[in-house]
């Protein structure tokens, strides 16, 4: 193998490294050096899991949708097969308010094939946003996507959907809480 790849391997494994060690710590340090790794990536700096990783950084570092979803549009060929694009589009819509388009990216997302692995870090992902941001109650709505469409978990998808029924009222997002309310009866039969 030669050596410029094999550098741009070891730098991009790295790189998932220290993304692993942020979801544990939650330390902006951790994706600084996550970043430092991308910089460095070599052949592999141009990569869709570069563009996801990248992504993640600007998000949490400025909470930026605009700039994450313009380091991943490049790749939006790549994302069409993938259904992490999909999902990441449903994130930013959310945490941008828009939940109607949220919900039609979640519809594409659950469509494709998809791991439980990457189904559990977006749910630790969205329980973290919450903790970080209360405020953001329509994650409540795409933790029940997530558990009842998902990973088939009814027993959490109606604990979700019941929250975010409790924390949202009549004058916001008033077809999520309709549809929450459907998916409850679904849940119920």
């Amino acid at each position: 193998m030669n050596t410029t790849l094999n550098l741009g391997f070891v730098n991009l494994h790295k790189a998932g490294d220290f993304q692993w060690q942020w979801r544990k710590s939650r330390n902006i340090e951790d994706l600084e050096k996550m970043m430092e790794h991308l910089m460095e990536g070599g052949p592999y700096k141009d990569s869709y899991y570069t563009a996801v990783l990248s992504s993640l950084y600007y998000f949490v570092k400025d909470r930026s949708t605009q700039r994450a979803r313009k380091i991943l549009v490049p790749w939006r060929i790549k994302a069409l097969t993938d259904a992490t694009g999909a999902f990441d589009e449903a994130f930013f819509y959310a945490y941008d308010g828009k939940l109607k388009d949220s919900v039609r990216c979640y519809n594409k997302a659950f469509k494709k094939e998809t791991s439980s692995q990457i189904l559990v870090e977006i749910e630790e992902f969205l329980l973290w946003i919450l903790s970080d941001e209360p405020k953001k109650k329509q994650f409540h709505f795409c933790l029940g996507l997530i558990n009842y469409f998902g990973k088939k978990d009814m027993i959490t998808a109606k604990k979700d959907f019941e929250k975010f029924l409790r924390l949202t009222d009549d004058t916001e997002f008033n077809d999520q809480r309709e549809l929450a309310k459907k998916y409850l009866d679904e849940i119920a039969e």
